[in-house]
């Protein structure tokens, strides 16, 4: 029976640890904006190359947070199953599919802004 209780003891507390990760993940994904825009939360940036606004790209932002778009669900049972965690690696699996492909995405956007401003300056 003491074995059980510590496994409980540190399992409910990994759980609680887990949890207030995904806080920060929140937390994070709100800081992320710079001059008002934030890729992460639904702000879409619109960056034209010409004076006359006839060359531009759009950089369609996504609305992540943890528990919604990226499926990081809250600890369930206080960890006390394998299931339990065996779920909960499954999801931040997933999430980190989500957010390498979407950084991807950013990645190429950088590379056409960075191509046409490089043009253009010289």
């Amino acid at each position: 029976k003491a074995g059980t209780d510590f496994v409980d003891t540190t399992r409910k507390s990994l759980s609680t640890q887990f949890d207030d990760i995904l806080k920060q993940i929140d937390q994070t994904i709100q800081d992320a904006s710079y001059n008002g825009i934030n890729l992460l939360q639904g702000t879409d940036l619109k960056v034209t190359f010409n004076e006359t606004g006839t060359s531009s790209i759009t950089v369609k932002s996504v609305n992540y947070t943890a528990n919604g778009e990226l499926g990081i669900k809250n600890s369930t049972n206080n960890f006390i199953s394998n299931d339990d965690v065996d779920t909960a690696s499954a999801n931040l699996k997933r999430a980190l599919d989500k957010i390498s492909s979407q950084a991807a995405i950013f990645a190429s956007s950088q590379t056409v802004i960075q191509n046409r401003t490089t043009i253009l300056i010289s």
